[in-house]
């Protein structure tokens, strides 16, 4: 059985449900914030792949981890703008074909990743019509919460130490 309260505020009058709301909005802007820096501070001393136990007032709180990320690449999005350029260009692929078909369609091994690389490194890094550079995706740190670890978390002894987190600043 859970501890998790129910939430019902019918018995509240006007004023105090739009307080009630503005409290609650507070409070999570502001634990979204601290959260936000803290997984940035936990991801700038981690390596990606890393792991590790979290403890919380005495809590086993769950498991902590940062993913590996993957690095951007590019990608053809307009084969037609790009498939002109390569035959205005008369670029080849290994094997010494065309790159582009006759009608100017890049081939796929023109389309590739490494194709794609070696020819935007040999024009001084200028993309080709057609072409964009897709970022890869960001690290991002995780926790996996221990089953009933935020109803625990809630208790008159240990909240006070929740709030402190998100009202104190860096003494001077």
């Amino acid at each position: 059985m859970t501890n998790t309260p129910e939430y019902d505020f019918s018995s509240l009058r006007p004023d105090e449900l739009n307080s009630t709301i503005a409290g609650l909005t507070a409070l999570n802007k502001r634990s979204a914030e601290a959260l936000k820096a803290a997984k940035e501070e936990w991801r700038r001393s981690h390596d990606g792949g890393d792991e590790e136990r979290a403890v919380f007032a005495g809590l086993d709180a769950g498991e902590i981890s940062l993913s590996k990320g993957t690095e951007g690449h590019y990608v053809v999005v307009d084969e037609r703008a790009y498939g002109a350029m390569l035959h205005d260009s008369k670029f080849l692929i290994p094997g010494g074909k065309a790159a582009a078909e006759d009608v100017w369609m890049p081939r796929p091994e023109a389309k590739s990743e490494a194709y794609l690389k070696d020819m935007i490194a040999d024009h001084d890094g200028e993309l080709p019509p057609g072409v964009e550079f897709k970022p890869g995706r960001a690290q991002t740190v995780t926790l996996r919460t221990t089953r009933g670890f935020v109803d625990k978390a809630f208790t008159s002894e240990i909240v006070p130490k929740m709030f402190q987190m998100l009202t104190s600043t860096k003494e001077e």
